[in-house]
């Protein structure tokens, strides 16, 4: 197997390729968008093809497929003509998790590690036919983990198209080719197509055919005001449904009310909380 020094070569050269035709954020979809093409190309011939000569597959994600079209791959395509047949199809899916994990645009939000994903999978204890959703998918770090157990629904929102985007190649290579409720959308919206808040918090719960396990590893400094108008009224909401005097702003506060609702019953939740954001006092009184 390639070595972690290997991938970072690749990841790399991909990189430097990428950004001389995208840049911000969209530089690392590119880079894995490539990757997951270069995959393309050696599944099915030792040589490197021009680029124009092939398309993704058909049953590519289409949001993937749509997104690329803005990027003009072909010039920079040619780069990776030397050390094409140095690197397998595996080689290049490695580079796209690589690419996954360390994606991020801040600290307060980083991705989820393998191991933290493996424990939460255990903690909610998933079986088939359970749905499986993770709030603020990120590039897919806990989904792809997830996505082992093939007799589940696996769902996602992701506010970062980006980061999105990378998440929808991530779950390809795995082997997921249902994409449906694996969205980019603001999560705080109150009516989502497709992921029904489940009822009042703590007073009652919608009853699920298929148990709900949540999953949310969120940015935990931030606030409200940070996260968008749909945040701080869905704050309000909480406040509203269970009587509190004051308002509460805290992320801890919001994705875990977010959570508890998203699960209905029969349910469960799991969340990843930063210790310097959690149990402030105003949370204690919540909580």
């Amino acid at each position: 197997k390639m070595g972690q020094k290997d991938v970072k070569k690749l990841v790399q050269g991909l990189l430097n390729a990428a950004k001389k035709i995208s840049s911000g954020s969209e530089t690392y979809f590119v880079a894995a968008f490539m990757a997951f093409m270069l995959r393309e190309n050696r599944n099915y011939n030792r040589f490197l093809l021009p680029y124009d000569t092939f398309e993704p597959p058909k049953d590519a994600p289409q949001d993937v497929v749509a997104a690329a079209k803005n990027f003009n791959v072909a010039p920079v395509w040619q780069e990776f003509q030397d050390s094409f047949s140095e690197y397998f199809c595996e080689d290049y899916e490695n580079a796209i998790h690589f690419i996954g994990d360390n994606y991020s645009k801040s600290v307060s939000a980083p991705a989820t590690p393998k191991s933290v994903s493996d424990l939460a999978i255990a903690l909610l204890d998933v079986k088939s036919n359970d749905c499986v959703i993770d709030i603020g998918s990120g590039c897919g770090n806990f989904l792809t983990q997830a996505s082992v157990k093939r007799d589940i629904e696996l769902c996602g929102i992701e506010k970062d198209s980006y980061a999105h985007l990378i998440s929808l190649l991530r779950l390809y290579v795995s082997g997921v080719r249902n994409f449906e409720k694996i969205i980019s959308d603001d999560a705080f919206k109150w009516h989502l197509p497709g992921f029904d808040k489940g009822g009042r918090l703590g007073r009652e719960y919608r009853v699920y055919k298929n148990p709900r396990k949540i999953f949310a590893n969120y940015p935990f400094a931030a606030r409200a005001k940070a996260l968008g108008d749909n945040a701080t009224k869905f704050a309000w909401e909480l406040k509203r449904q269970l009587g509190l005097s004051q308002d509460i702003y805290s992320a801890d506060w919001m994705y875990n009310g977010l959570a508890c609702i998203m699960m209905g019953f029969p349910g469960m939740a799991v969340t990843v909380m930063g210790a310097g954001s959690a149990w402030k006092q105003n949370d204690a009184i919540v909580r």
